[in-house]
């Protein structure tokens, strides 16, 4: 079982991401590099997305054996809370979707909701399809039959630590993996600096003050 966190697969222009103080500044980072989101999300830089973000999980089992997907859910019932970002570095586009098996996971509340098959967008043709039945004993996968499901994370009240536990059986016995910590950040704080990199030369900028919530959350409330 592996993952990719934060951005979508399908040209995503949206997720912005924040860094907490004692990270990397953002000039230690290319923003005209596609995959600079993904840098400032690492381990070792720190940081995290700021309003929403994509986890996906590509789920298979080794040889020949399938394994039961059983059940997917934070590892502990109330995300850890973090300090605000130090800053925050927004982006903006896109250009639509895929059909994809989609959890929705809202840390503010926090609640974790399986939407089923979500997207108007052709299926990506080097990818499984996105599987219909829900999680339990019809949700087998093996390493020729894989699945992959997204997860659509967002913070717009607070800012978190957390992970996600796949609980899985093999012939009848429970196991488990957990993925993770990840950081998303919803709340800015007096201090935090919001910077528009331009994607083209990556430049930086001049920091403005904070929104009072990332811009995906507007929408939501």
């Amino acid at each position: 079982m592996t993952h990719k966190w934060p951005t979508a697969k399908v040209c995503d222009g949206s997720t912005s991401v924040a860094m907490p103080a004692g990270g990397k500044p953002l000039d230690q980072f290319d923003p005209s590099q596609q995959d600079f989101r993904s840098e400032v999300t690492t381990p070792g830089s720190k940081g995290g997305t700021w309003g929403s973000g994509f986890l996906y999980l590509d789920l298979s089992a080794e040889g020949t054996e399938s394994v039961t997907v059983d059940e997917l859910h934070l590892t502990t019932r109330v995300p850890k809370k973090i300090d605000p970002p130090e800053w925050v570095a927004l982006t903006q586009g896109g250009c639509g979707d895929v059909k994809d098996r989609v959890f929705d996971l809202d840390l503010d509340k926090p609640k974790l909701v399986d939407r089923g098959v979500v997207g108007g967008g052709e299926p990506d043709p080097s990818e499984p399809p996105a599987r219909t039945n829900p999680l339990g004993s019809g949700f087998t996968v093996s390493s020729t039959d894989p699945a992959i499901i997204r997860v659509d994370v967002s913070a717009c009240r607070g800012n978190y630590e957390w992970s996600l536990q796949i609980d899985y059986s093999y012939h009848g016995k429970p196991l488990h993996k957990v993925v993770g910590p990840f950081k998303s950040f919803g709340a800015a704080g007096q201090n935090t600096a919001v910077y528009t990199p331009d994607l083209s030369t990556g430049k930086v900028g001049t920091p403005s003050p904070p929104a009072d919530v990332p811009i995906g959350c507007r929408r939501q409330q």
